[in-house]
Formats: structure tokens, C-alpha cells, sequence
């Protein structure tokens, strides 16, 4: 099962239907980025990830769950 699979069929649970599904790959075209997001991401984002970055995407969604 790839990510892509993983993200669909935990979409399809429904104690995960709320969850933040982060995709951190080293894939970073359009191409890759726009099926991952199809798939069920939430977000995506480009190894080698910037800590700052990762750090910024954690905030947004602590303001979403709170």
C-alpha cells in the first residue's frame, strides 16, 4: 500500500473522517502534489522539509482542532 492508498482508505474510516493527513515527500511537482491532494492530504509538503516550515503548518492546525 503506497501513501496515496493509505490516505484513501483512511478517509473511508469513520473515526479517522476528522483527521490531518500530512503527505512529506521528496515529490515536489504539481503532478504529484495534486494527486496526493485528490487522494485525501490535508497538506503537503517537500523533503528536505524547512523546520520553520513544519513548525508554521503545526500551528494552523492547532488553531483548526482547538
Amino acid at each position: 500500500m503506497d501513501r496515496n492508498e493509505l490516505a484513501r482508505h483512511l478517509r473511508e474510516l469513520p473515526n479517522t473522517e476528522a483527521t490531518i493527513i500530512v503527505a512529506i515527500t521528496g515529490y515536489g511537482n504539481q503532478y504529484y502534489r495534486k494527486f496526493s491532494m485528490a487522494a485525501g492530504f490535508d497538506e503537503y509538503v517537500v523533503k528536505p522539509a524547512d523546520p520553520g516550515e513544519i513548525l508554521q503548518l503545526l500551528n494552523r492546525i492547532a488553531k483548526t482542532v482547538r
